[in-house]
This record gives structure tokens, C-alpha cells and sequence, in this order.
């Protein structure tokens, strides 16, 4: 008789803490839920969709939920975690991916979801020890800075290896995009999650967790780990360029496509862009010459950044900054002083702020200064004059603080331009109220489209829509319908290339994994399509449970037509909340390579709702798709509350 698989990956445990009544409880994790949404992303996404449903993002009803998935702690880049809850900044679904060692220390401890409820009466933080978890008072620590969080926390539990990830004082003040850090410099960056924690008076949650995970099946699990360390380790990207360079190596590829958003995207060249490159930092600014890895990662992207003399001596970054803090705190700018673009990280991770809104924000501030739309009086005496790095990081302090002129910035890019007006929407470069990542539309279509459909705002990791540079061009063209879809400056076949790449960069947020693992160079898309299959058979080997490589693929469409349904019913959003930024639709590239190019919109976002079998005058999932992926009581709950989902004609 064949011995039965023992489960593994799962604890099958849900940690619940509420602050108002300081009591902790815990909950068996559904199997229909395990069954259905795989894990992280999509049991924080089906969390919201049950349990938050018309409060306001900063009100104690609002809940903040952590997630890991059943391969965080086991495989390779399984490193990830995922922290989720509506979005102050947006109002809609809010999640943020990261990295390090805290979610696998939440997984050893014993927990594969943390859901903190209602608000503290005062500070607080969460001391999670395997079996025995605290509410801790953090009135000592409120006011201080992530890495000082870090530092007292550590030393008050007497545990140099505890977990620690806080808010700094940007989530104190309830600045919309502010984020979460760990010790490592790991940034759960975007939608305001420590905006979220700050308005329950939590200012961190550490974690140590001494228990392991099971693997069901031992000899498949090692097996298949070879083959896909095999894959990495013979990859370009992920063997060679990410160990040295990470995601920094993509700043002057990306500019000499003419999509560097420099100076709030009035552009997509910055002629210094080699000045605050990768390549330079690496020389002169990373004293290891080498990445620093996440919890099993083979990799290494990350990096210790250092500046020893100048004006900037003594600023240094656990983590960073990557390609987006490159960008946003530079060419978006115009700052070419790489010292102050490593001061800009560091202050944005001690503060706790998102490096991309932030740079957002001072963008679209600077641009409407150069156009008298913001005058000294309502600066503060500040000239806010592209490249003046010393204005730049007096207000990212000011942002965190919410002074004088900070206190407007904090609000977000949209939300300044209702405030401003006088047609500075025109250049306020945002989606959905989230602000924009660091590729501008008109030279990358591919990078456009995804961030104009991303559930939770401008988000470039929704789909990461990257093509190998040997692809074949037959299977391009067998697969997307035409031999452009290559091209990043054609809209030819974008529309299927975004639903291809969302499917995978979605399952890995299932998973618990990095997406370096899915989206490296590869040879061909057939071999991309195959890592899908690799990946499956090790949820097999992990958990003992069956999950077919169409499986999984169901599974990441149903997970993003779920998060579709909760922003429609949160939110009601529709087909205008999917088009970019206007400059992007309206505004001929002026120079570079991609010089005269606009964003089509119309054409690739048709074309992308027809992919995923959504309607195209709403963009809303039509009633057989959602029934197909197993959702109709989200159809049926939809139509309790008044949103009837269209049907196909």
C-alpha cells in the first residue's frame, strides 16, 4: 500500500489580533479557500473581499492582513510576504510584495496569515513568538524612525535575530503612501500600508519563528530545487547581471529606449543618466561589489550601499536604492548626485515612505513651480528648481512630517492637483490615484498598459511585461498574433502581451515566490510557459497537494477577476480608470528615441479586455467569465448590491 503524503507548506493556522479589545484568537485556514486562491496574494485579496466592504481606509473597521504563501520559507526566492488592506491612497484594494526574512519568520512561527483588527488606545506593537503572541506598548517608540524602531525592539526582546517590520513617522502622520520597512531594507512599498497601520497605532510587528515547515514529498521537493536552481544559475539575468547589479542595470537600458520618465515625464531621456546608474554605483557606492539575497534566494539582487566622504559621508542604505528609487529620486527630478539620490532612500526608508510616490509627488510639485501654478509664498521661500537635491530632501522630510508645504505633497498627486487645479491635471501622472512607477508609456506600451489596468494603481509588478533578448519571433508571433508585440514603442499586440505576463507575475504572488524565478532572459516564451509547469509540480511536492500548471493559471485569473469585482464594488471603477496619465494619451514624446510617440489606449486596452474576457465598454469581467473561474457568488453578491455584471453578447 503506497504511504499517504504527509501536507506541507501550509501551517493551515490564521492569526487574528485586535488592538481595541487586545485579545488574540486564532482560525483554521478554509481548504476551499486554499483550493481556490492558492495563497498570500490571493488569501489577502479574498480576506478583503469577505471582511472589508464600504469603511473608510483609515477607520479601525479597516483591516490589515499579512500574508505568506505555501512556498515562502521552502523555495528558492521564497522569501516573500505580503501585507494588504483598502487603500488609503486609492480607496480601492491595497497590497504591497516584499521581501527579506519577516514573512518567513511569521510561516515558522506558525502562522500562513496575521489579520489585525480595529485600533489600540495608544501605540502599540505586535510580538509574535511562535505559540505565544503580545500586544506591546510602543509609546516609548512612537516618533521614532524604522531604523530605530528596529534597534530598540530588538534590544527590548532580547533577540538580535527577531523580525521587526515598523512605520516610521510618514505612517505616524497618515501620509497615504506611506510603507512598511524591515530591518533588511525590505520596502512593502506601495498603497499606503503604513499609512494603515499608523491610523491603528501600530507601529511595528516582530516576529520569531522557530518552527519549520513540512514538505510532503522530500525526494521531488530536492529534486525539482536543482532543476530551478540549474535555471537560475545559468540564466544571464538572474546567474549574472541581478547578483551585481539588481533591477539598477535597467536604468540605462531603459533610457536609451527613450522611457526614462525624466523631470515628471515631461520627457523619457535624461542625458546624465549614466552619472546615477547601477553601473556607477556599483563602482564607487557598494563596498561589496556584490547583491545581498532574501531567505533562499540564490540571487542576490539587493545591495549595501555606502557613501564615505563628500558632503554625504556616513549616509548608507541596508537595501538600495533600487532602479525605481534611481529614477524617481533622480531623472524624475533632474538630480544626477548620486550621493543624494542614496541619501533620498535612506531618509524615504527611515521616514517610511514609498520612493515612487514620493518622487511622484516632488515631480508633479516641481513641474507646476515651473509653471506658476505653485509660487514661494506657498513653498515656504523653497525654489523648487529641477536638480536641487538639498529642496528635494528638505521636503521628503517635510512630507513625513506633514509641514508646510509637505502637508499638500502628502496628500498624493491627485489629490494635489484637485487642490491646485488650473489644469495642472494635465501633468498630475498617476492611475487610479496611485502615482506612477519610473517608465513613461509612450516609450514602453508594454510597461503602459499594464500599469493603467494594474488593480491597485500605476503598478508595473501587476504584469511585468519583459521580453528575452533571443526571443523567437515565430512564437511571438504564434502566441501574441504579430512579430511587434516585441516593440515596446507599437501598441501591436500589447493587449495579449499584458494578459500573458499578468497570469505569471499573479501566480507567483500566489505562491510566495520572487518573480525573477518566472520572468528572467530565457530562449524562447516556450520555456517561460514551461517554468509554470516546474513551478506546479513543486507546489506537488511541497504541500501533497494536486495543482495542474492550468490549475495554477485558473487560479491567478480567478484571483485578479476577484480583486476587478472588489474595486468595482469599493470603488467603481470602470473603463476611465484604466487609461493613463493624459500627457502620456496627449503629448507627443518631444525628443529621444521614442520622439513623437503617444500612448493609443483605446486599441490595447480592447484588445487586452478580450484576452481576459472582460466587457470593453465597462472593463468589467463579464457574468460567464466569472462563473467559468468559479466566482458566481461574488456575481450573486454583486447583484445584492446593485452592480450587474454584463454578459457576453
Amino acid at each position: 500500500m503506497a504511504r499517504k503524503k504527509k501536507m506541507g507548506g501550509y501551517t493551515g493556522n490564521v492569526l487574528f489580533v485586535d488592538l481595541s479589545k487586545k485579545k488574540v484568537r486564532k482560525e483554521k485556514l478554509s481548504g476551499e479557500t486554499v483550493r481556490s486562491f492558492v495563497g498570500m496574494r490571493g488569501f489577502t485579496s479574498k480576506l478583503l473581499w469577505d471582511r472589508v466592504r464600504g469603511v473608510d481606509a483609515l477607520s479601525p473597521e479597516n483591516l490589515i492582513v499579512f500574508g505568506t504563501g505555501p512556498l515562502t520559507g521552502v523555495a528558492l526566492t521564497g522569501g516573500r510576504a505580503l501585507v494588504a488592506a483598502k487603500s488609503p491612497l486609492t480607496g480601492a484594494l491595497g497590497y504591497a510584495n516584499f521581501g527579506g526574512h519577516w514573512g518567513p519568520a511569521l510561516k515558522y512561527a506558525g502562522y500562513d496569515l496575521l489579520v489585525v483588527e480595529g485600533k489600540a488606545k495608544n501605540p502599540a506593537y505586535i510580538l509574535i513568538e511562535d505559540d505565544n503572541v503580545d500586544i506591546r506598548d510602543a509609546r516609548g517608540i512612537w516618533g521614532k524612525d524604522t531604523r530605530e524602531t528596529d534597534r530598540i525592539i530588538r534590544k527590548e526582546t532580547g533577540d538580535p535575530d527577531m523580525q521587526v517590520l515598523s512605520i516610521g513617522q510618514a505612517g505616524e502622520h497618515l501620509v497615504p503612501f506611506a510603507c512598511l520597512i524591515s530591518y533588511d531594507g525590505h520596502c512593502g512599498g506601495r498603497t499606503g500600508m503604513g499609512a494603515v497601520m499608523g491610523s491603528k497605532n501600530l507601529k511595528a510587528v516582530a516576529v520569531r519563528g522557530t518552527k519549520g515547515v513540512a514538505v510532503a514529498d522530500e525526494v521531488q521537493y530536492k529534486a525539482l530545487l536543482r532543476e530551478i536552481l540549474g535555471h537560475l544559475k545559468s540564466d544571464p539575468l538572474s546567474g549574472d547581471i541581478a547578483p551585481k547589479l539588481g533591477t539598477t542595470v535597467l536604468l540605462n537600458i531603459v533610457n536609451e529606449t527613450g522611457a526614462l520618465g525624466t523631470r515628471n515625464f515631461q520627457t523619457g531621456y535624461f542625458d546624465k543618466a549614466f552619472e546615477i546608474s547601477g553601473e556607477t554605483m556599483l563602482e564607487r557606492y557598494t563596498p561589496a561589489q556584490r547583491g545581498r539575497a532574501c531567505f533562499m534566494c540564490p540571487i542576490g539582487c539587493d545591495r549595501y550601499t555606502s557613501v564615505k566622504e563628500g558632503e554625504f559621508a556616513g549616509t548608507w542604505c541596508a537595501g538600495g536604492p533600487e532602479y525605481a528609487t534611481l529614477t524617481n529620486q533622480g531623472a524624475r527630478l533632474g538630480n544626477s548626485n548620486l550621493p543624494s539620490i542614496i541619501k533620498a532612500n535612506e531618509l524615504c526608508n527611515r521616514f517610511g515612505l514609498d520612493t515612487y510616490s514620493t518622487g511622484g509627488v516632488l515631480g508633479f510639485a516641481f513641474e507646476a513651480y515651473q509653471k506658476g501654478l505653485l509660487n514661494e509664498k506657498e513653498t515656504g521661500g523653497l525654489k523648487l528648481e529641477w536638480g536641487d537635491y538639498k529642496v528635494q530632501l528638505e521636503l521628503i522630510r517635510k512630507i513625513a512630517y506633514r509641514e508646510g508645504l509637505g502637508a499638500l505633497l502628502a496628500e498624493g498627486v491627485k489629490r494635489m492637483s484637485e487642490r491646485i487645479g488650473r489644469g495642472s491635471d494635465r501633468f498630475a501622472v498617476h492611475v487610479k490615484g496611485m502615482e506612477y512607477p519610473s517608465k513613461d508609456a509612450r516609450g514602453d506600451k508594454m510597461y503602459g498598459l499594464c500599469c493603467s489596468t494594474s488593480g491597485r494603481g500605476a503598478d508595473h509588478l501587476y504584469s511585468l511585461s519583459e521580453f528575452p533578448p533571443a526571443v523567437e519571433l515565430d512564437k511571438i508571433k504564434e502566441m501574441f498574433g504579430t512579430e511587434k508585440a516585441v516593440d515596446p514603442h507599437l501598441p501591436d499586440g500589447k493587449g495579449k502581451v499584458v494578459a500573458f505576463f499578468e497570469e505569471g507575475c499573479t501566480f507567483t504572488d500566489l505562491l510566495g515566490i520572487c518573480k525573477l524565478v518566472y520572468v528572467t532572459y530565457v530562449a524562447s516564451m516556450g520555456e517561460l510557459i514551461y517554468r509554470r509547469e516546474v513551478l506546479s509540480k513543486l507546489y506537488e511536492a511541497v504541500t501533497g497537494l494536486p495543482l495542474s500548471s492550468k490549475d495554477l493559471l485558473d487560479a491567478a485569473n480567478r484571483l485578479t477577476a476577484l480583486e476587478k469585482a472588489y474595486n468595482i464594488r469599493e470603488a467603481g471603477f470602470t473603463r476611465k480608470d484604466d487609461y493613463p496619465p493624459y500627457r502620456f494619451l496627449k503629448e507627443p514624446m518631444p525628443d529621444g528615441p521614442a520622439k513623437g510617440r503617444v500612448f493609443e489606449a483605446d486599441e490595447m486596452l480592447d484588445e487586452y479586455y478580450d484576452a481576459k474576457g472582460y466587457d470593453r465598454k465597462t472593463s468589467w469581467p463579464y457574468r460567464e467569465t466569472m462563473e467559468k473561474l468559479g466566482l458566481g457568488d461574488v456575481v450573486k453578491q454583486l447583484e445584492k448590491d446593485g452592480i450587474k455584471l454584463p454578459r457576453r453578447k
